[in-house]
């Protein structure tokens, strides 16, 4: 057994994922003591995907690279790690993935479908444009999870208005609309939904307006993804048919969330408000297929590629971490 598979199948692993990652968190918060809920997020998502990861039996065997391959890579994102829409957000997806896939072949659970979508509700209340996530789940039940139905088509209606009709009564209060459209201002600046409105000629493509080192960060995702996805499918006829459909279900919410980014990128929409939240899903969705490499892959080749992604995930978080943070305290004291 390679050293890459024992440290996969350790009991170890995510306590000392955990560990790592509280000690990054200490140095966050000795700078800014106002972080710690986001820190209370961060740590129920890890739980959370520890459990999405038990539940549905994603590997074939005891393994906790999932949750152990979402801490690695939300480490590296420190200013997703500050912002708590973001995280909470992040929270929101990861519920309504656990609660839809309790609906494999139960077409009339209508119950668990509700509360799926009332999840994806208050996402949208953080971030309106989730709602387009909204038809991928009608697809991905119709194709994956055979338990798309008429009934459960107004349960998910139901579930995903529930929030907007619960903050209503907000607008007749004094002052709360104008908090209503600064949040939907943070989609699109008043300068560039200017333009757009001006002439269609803005929305074609422009220079990238990401910076180098989001644009990195990113790169390094989409490309660990990919190759967790493509060793995936080349293994996954080892796996239960069942198991074989969730994962289609992530590649398929994964694949629109980085095409999503890819238009943003390149055009006037862009803004650190959309970023990071579809970061925040793009990693849910990736994080089982990372974990499924880890545990799963055996040769020389996917040996080193686990090292060096390690090592550039490490040295990364770190850096972006405690280099800033170390300055802020230098300066407080």
């Amino acid at each position: 057994m390679t050293l890459v598979k024992r440290m996969a199948s350790s009991r170890l692993a995510l306590p000392f994922m955990i560990i790592y990652s509280a000690a990054l968190w200490m140095v966050r918060l000795l700078a800014d003591p106002s972080q710690w809920p986001a820190l209370i997020i961060f740590f129920i998502n890890v739980g959370l995907m520890a459990e999405l990861n038990n539940r549905n039996a994603l590997m074939r065997q005891y393994s906790r690279m999932v949750s152990c391959s979402y801490i690695a890579m939300m480490m590296m994102w420190t200013d997703l790690l500050s912002d708590n829409n973001a995280m909470t957000l992040q929270f929101c997806v990861i519920m309504a993935f656990s609660l839809i896939f309790t609906t494999y072949q139960k077409r009339y659970d209508m119950g668990r479908k509700y509360w799926a979508y009332l999840y994806l509700g208050i996402a949208a209340i953080l971030w309106f444009p989730v709602v387009y996530l909204l038809p991928l789940f009608w697809i991905g039940e119709a194709a994956y999870l055979m338990s798309f139905s008429g009934k459960g088509f107004c349960a998910s209606w139901l579930g995903i208005l529930t929030p907007a009709w619960l903050m209503l009564p907000l607008i007749f209060i004094p002052d709360t609309r104008v908090v209503i459209t600064s949040q939907i201002m943070q989609y699109v600046s008043e300068d560039k939904m200017a333009q757009l409105l001006t002439s269609l000629h803005n929305l074609l493509p422009v220079s990238i307006g990401v910076d180098t080192v989001r644009l990195s960060l990113t790169a390094f995702l989409t490309i660990i993804s990919f190759i967790g996805i493509v060793h995936y499918y080349r293994q996954s006829y080892k796996d239960k048919i069942q198991v074989r459909m969730l994962y289609n279900y992530f590649s398929l919410v994964m694949f629109f969330t980085l095409l999503i980014l890819v238009v943003i990128a390149i055009s006037p929409l862009y803004s650190e408000v959309a970023w990071r939240s579809l970061i925040s899903i793009m990693i849910v969705c990736v994080s089982p297929f990372v974990g499924h490499y880890i545990t799963f892959s055996e040769t020389r080749i996917t040996g080193i590629i686990f090292w060096v992604a390690v090592t550039l995930a490490v040295i990364t978080a770190v850096a972006r971490l405690l280099l800033p943070n170390m300055q802020q305290l230098q300066t407080i004291n």
